[in-house]
């Protein structure tokens, strides 16, 4: 619980610090933001609907993307959780995460999804079980996306 918290505090906290760092060099970060808000809104969820779908849709991408592909690289980091190969499968997953982001048609929503995968990977394999990342995920998720827009 206490590295899934710190975990979800940490990337809360770099989410707001670079995007406003970001922001200020990339004066079209804003807009593009703002659009991708504008496509999670157009379903028309209330906030409580729209936070609990949120939150599973976390969980299951927990599931899919850090769960089976990153078991053998827990497994085989036996005493030392992030050996060189455990490493490499999380980073290899993670750019395969922010791969998939790109049918979005965001360059940035993928390169977003990539830097969030890896911190969801290496809490997943430092913790030896899903938890942390599912924890962190859902909760980073939920503060950016409902509870604190960016935009």
């Amino acid at each position: 619980m206490a590295l899934a918290a710190a975990g979800a505090v940490g990337m809360v906290g770099a989410t707001y610090a670079l995007y406003g760092l970001l922001a200020n060099v990339f004066p079209a970060l804003p807009a593009a933001t703002a659009g991708l808000y504008g496509v999670l809104r157009a379903g028309g969820y209330g906030r409580v609907s729209l936070a609990a779908l949120v939150v599973l849709i976390s969980a299951c991408e927990e599931v899919v993307w850090r769960g089976r592909p990153l078991e053998e690289a827990e497994l085989r980091s036996g005493t030392r959780p992030l050996t060189v190969a455990a490493t490499a499968r999380v980073i290899l997953v993670a750019l395969l995460y922010g791969a998939c982001h790109l049918s979005s048609g965001s360059f940035l929503l993928a390169l977003l999804a990539a830097a969030c995968g890896l911190a969801w990977g290496l809490l997943r394999v430092a913790g030896r079980s899903l938890w942390p990342s599912i924890l962190a995920h859902g909760a980073r998720d939920l503060a950016i996306l409902v509870v604190w827009p960016l935009t």
